[in-house]
């Protein structure tokens, strides 16, 4: 509700224009009443809170297309005064809103159900099947729902505002526990590899470098150029031999070397231990393209349905059966 003051040398006027509720996006507000010093307030045609839905005069009889829902319940009833001596009855929170709507609207509800007992979905040759193609072939006045919206279903024909969301879910069985016999690559990754071998590659730099730069006489005592492979034997866990004549610096970088081996080394074999002794349940399906994928998997989807028909139309149903 907008109040609109309009100031002006002859007089003030006072508007008080209204948003109707349920009304196009499109739609102007409406002036429903006005106010003036001298005149006092202005009679208008408009009601100041018009009725939110049409109600009818007549009271008619409305089709009404219905499906089997959870906690929901259908069944026919005698009625001498329906053609054929029988009723649909229909219970549930669905019934209770469109009694609220009959309630509102002045009309009594007559369900009905679609031949195909589905919600309903556009087939390749532009046909309508289940409660969408009654609505659409106007065999009823509306379909109960409540309907998972699409494009394909928006353009058929009009909905209300989304009364529900939720999301869906693909489900496969579990296998059993196993143990992977490929568990051992586990714990190396390609970080450990990289910091490995960068790590090998730069005590090897270190330790060339030395060689190079240190003068000749410190040398003298053996070079390290017949043990360049040790800190490899230290990596791969073999005997590596402590010849007397090397330097100091020698014995301290291979030692702190040994020392890093020897911390990966139990590191790996503590996780090592951790993954071969626990058992685990495979789940190779993390996202809908891995069970589209699969060649192996037979999906099963509710026949005429909006999911079946999304696969359909986006080119994958030759992923399922």
């Amino acid at each position: 509700m907008l109040l609109r003051v309009q100031e002006s040398k002859e007089t003030v006027r006072v508007g008080v224009f209204v948003a109707s509720p349920f009304s196009a996006p499109t739609s102007r507000v409406r002036r429903v009443a006005s106010w003036t010093p001298k005149a006092g307030s202005l009679p208008s045609d408009q009601r100041l809170f018009p009725e939110k839905f049409h109600v009818f005069t007549s009271a008619p009889t409305l089709k009404v297309a219905i499906e089997l829902l959870p906690h929901h319940s259908i069944s026919w009833v005698e009625d001498p005064e329906t053609p054929g001596g029988g009723r649909l009855d229909f219970t549930g929170y669905m019934d209770r809103t469109i009694r609220y709507f009959a309630k509102g609207m002045n009309f009594t509800p007559k369900y009905v159900l679609s031949p195909e007992r589905t919600f309903g979905t556009k087939l390749p040759d532009g046909s309508w099947t289940g409660m969408m193609g009654m609505v659409v072939r106007e065999e009823v006045d509306f379909g109960a729902g409540p309907f998972m919206l699409s494009p394909v279903r928006a353009a058929a024909g009009d909905h209300t505002t989304t009364i529900w969301t939720g999301n869906v879910k693909m489900v496969s069985g579990l296998r059993g526990l196993k143990i992977n016999p490929w568990g051992f690559l586990l714990p190396l990754t390609p970080l450990v590899w990289t910091a490995t071998l960068t790590a090998l590659f730069g005590v090897l730099s270190v330790l060339q470098l030395l060689s190079s730069c240190l003068p000749d006489k410190t040398l003298c005592r053996g070079g390290w150029s017949a043990n360049t492979f040790s800190p490899v034997r230290v990596l791969l866990q073999q005997d590596v031999a402590w010849p007397t004549e090397w330097w100091w610096w020698q014995r301290m970088v291979l030692g702190l070397w040994m020392l890093m081996t020897l911390v990966l080394s139990r590191s790996y074999a503590g996780n090592l231990m951790s993954l071969l002794a626990v058992r685990y349940v495979p789940q190779p399906f993390q996202t809908p393209r891995d069970v589209l994928n699969d060649p192996h998997v037979a999906m099963i989807w509710q026949k005429y349905s909006k999911n079946e028909q999304f696969l359909r139309v986006s080119g994958m149903s030759s992923c399922t059966k």
